[in-house]
């Protein structure tokens, strides 16, 4: 029987016969293949795999080829169907292995359409660079360890990246680097400061000396500065007096008191205060 998918039954002898066990005639369940959906393609078929109680784990990558058999029979006057489901998983084996649906245990629930899961990592893409997780190591004597983890949805190839890769690093992070350098420059302007210093020293000290060089007086002795006291000879009547000026509303009140006593003027005796030491007569 030349089909693409067909179904073979074996008929175990019957209690207390002798006989072998019995092979029925094949079924065709698939002589054409119609089409090729995935998930993404075929929005019903992620509730007919859940109604059929296939896992949806990993199922975003699942392709579905779909046969068909046109043959009717008394059961399927529009013949049989046929899906086939691959679904990528690396760990498998070999050709992987086959499921059929947990609640229907005989690869149909209606004896017309049929459901098959077949997990093989033959069903994967193949993986890309972009694929890869990179893991970078720690720096160990200036030299790092790169890992090229692969990923589970995808088989690698004949020219597949190698899953260690060494390069050289800097012992030293880069921040502390910055703050080595940052460090370094203050303390190279700090000195270029102190240079400077000492040389303007340098010359203050040398106009100093100049100066004392110059002068009349003895040797490293400067001239006596000028003072605003009197020399030997002058006499304080040389120089003008301090007159205090009265301030304008002193001078006022002392206008209302001359005022006031102009009635006093008037009496003809004045009343003097003797002291103890003056005598009465």
């Amino acid at each position: 029987m030349k089909s693409i998918i067909c179904r073979s039954t074996l008929i175990p002898p019957r209690p207390g016969e002798e006989e072998g066990v019995y092979a029925a005639q094949p079924v065709s369940l698939g002589d054409t293949l119609v089409n090729i959906t995935s998930n993404g393609d075929s929005l019903n078929m992620k509730e007919r795999m859940r109604d059929e109680g296939f896992s949806l784990e990993d199922s975003d990558m699942d392709v579905h080829f779909t046969y068909l058999s046109e043959v009717p029979t008394s059961a399927c006057r529009n013949g049989r169907t046929t899906i086939i489901t691959l679904r990528c998983d690396i760990t498998q084996p070999g050709n992987g292995t086959v499921e059929m649906p947990p609640h229907c245990p005989d690869g149909t629930c209606d004896g017309c359409d049929f459901h098959f899961l077949w997990r093989s990592k033959a069903a994967c893409p193949q993986c890309n660079e972009q694929d890869y997780e990179e893991v970078i190591g720690e720096c160990i004597h200036g030299e790092q360890t790169i890992h090229y983890i692969p990923p589970k949805h995808c088989v690698l190839t004949s020219g597949e990246k190698p899953t260690t890769k060494k390069r050289t690093c800097a012992i030293l992070p880069f921040w502390l680097q910055i703050s080595i350098y940052v460090t370094i420059g203050t303390g190279l302007i700090m000195i270029g400061l102190l240079c400077y210093c000492w040389k303007k020293n340098q010359k203050l000290e040398y106009k100093y000396m100049k100066l004392v060089g110059t002068s009349g007086g003895r040797d490293g002795e400067l001239p006596a500065a000028e003072t605003c006291a009197l020399d030997e000879g002058e006499d304080d009547e040389q120089f003008d007096a301090v007159k205090f000026q009265e301030s304008k509303g002193k001078r006022f009140f002392n206008k209302l008191k001359s005022m006031t006593s102009k009635g006093e003027d008037d009496n003809p005796f004045e009343t003097i205060r003797l002291s103890e030491k003056d005598p009465l007569t």
